[in-house]
């Protein structure tokens, strides 16, 4: 049951999400289409209140910094109950017809353009996010929104409560705690369980250029075994570096795969179809060794990416430090998370009345 302000007027059901129903609507206010997504229950589970918590507060500090190509969340409803009482989440964002998984899946063809079109906007945000100190750690096709099918421009990047803030405070790596994310678009780091930084999210762009190139998953892994095979089948392994650092054990099994898979589907062959500066870009983002993998500002600097507006100027404003208080692994009471759930609405509140003003 949807319950919003006389400002909005519904006018269809666009999707079930993990977490709630999102509906589009007609902004009556601003005169516009959007989008809101009812959370139900926000706080019967902790963690994914937490999850949906992080969500909002690194939407806010992304846009607040000057972050690109990232899904606009306007508002977040303000609740007709106090503090202690309100039980459901409504939020407001731009509307978007379609994601890339569905485009690529529905696509005939390979359109070199469009293909150029959203790798530069999806590289876009990750350097911005990256300069801000933040990994998104869920990029896939489904968490890339299209206004329409046929407008690879319009690419933003959604989903982001997964994103880990801070890491420009952080000297190592970070551990694998609490990080789900879906196998395909795992690099090698995380499939041995080792720690990670900023260059998953690389690793994740390279898998969505080559599934948009073959319209199935690039490592589309029945097991984390099996991912590792299909890695290693297309990706050169050195067991250097990080493989190394976790031992005699991991270095004995890379060994083992590379000795039965090296080689077997190399990147050049599978993706025959791209122009040669495409593979060569492709190849560099999915380097096996971390600190090998080109950064977000690299690859958009590529050539294959020189006549797609790759180099855009950002106006993205590093920080001098975020608080991330709201990424401690710290347990947290429900008593807690409403409050920190409350500060974050009355933030968006106040940005809604400055704006308000300024308009």
């Amino acid at each position: 049951e949807f319950e919003v302000e006389s400002r909005y007027t519904l006018t269809s059901v666009v999707g079930y999400g993990a977490y709630g129903v999102v509906c589009a609507a007609f902004d009556n206010t601003e005169f516009r289409d959007v989008a809101i997504k009812r959370i139900a229950h926000v706080f019967e589970d902790l963690i994914d209140g937490r999850r949906i918590w992080r969500e909002i507060v690194i939407q806010r500090l992304l846009r607040e910094h000057g972050c690109r190509n990232i899904l606009n969340l306007s508002r977040v409803v303000p609740p007709k109950e106090e503090v202690s009482k309100f039980h459901d989440l409504y939020i407001v964002s731009d509307l978007y017809d379609t994601d890339l998984h569905a485009t690529i899946h529905r696509s005939k063809g390979l359109k070199i353009d469009a293909l150029k079109q959203v790798l530069v906007r999806i590289l876009r945000c990750v350097a911005d996010m990256h300069k801000m100190g933040i990994i998104h750690r869920d990029l896939k096709p489904s968490n890339v929104l299209l206004r329409e099918e046929s407008r690879h421009d319009t690419a933003v990047v959604c989903d982001f409560g997964l994103a880990r803030a801070g890491l420009l405070d952080m000297p190592e790596p970070l551990d694998l705690t609490d990080y789900v994310v879906t196998r395909w678009y795992r690099p090698p780091e995380l499939l041995l369980m080792s720690r990670y930084s900023l260059p998953i999210d690389l690793w994740a762009v390279g898998c969505i250029m080559g599934e948009f190139v073959l319209k199935r998953p690039l490592f589309g892994g029945r097991d984390y075994i099996h991912q590792m095979q299909l890695v290693v089948s297309s990706v050169p392994v050195k067991c250097t570096g990080f493989v190394q650092s976790r031992g005699p054990g991991v270095v004995s099994f890379v060994n083992d795969i590379v000795k039965v898979f090296q080689g077997k589907r190399p990147l050049a062959q599978t993706l025959n179809i791209l122009p040669r500066d495409g593979l060569d870009l492709i190849t560099r983002l999915l380097a096996f060794e971390p600190s090998e993998r080109l950064t977000a500002v690299e690859a958009l600097r590529h050539p294959f990416l020189a006549d797609a507006g790759g180099e855009g100027e950002s106006s993205c404003v590093r920080p001098g430090r975020l608080d991330i208080s709201f990424d401690l692994h710290v347990e947290i009471s429900e008593t807690q998370l409403r409050h920190l759930m409350w500060s974050e609405i009355s933030l968006y509140r106040q940005k809604e009345a400055l704006e308000g003003k300024q308009g």
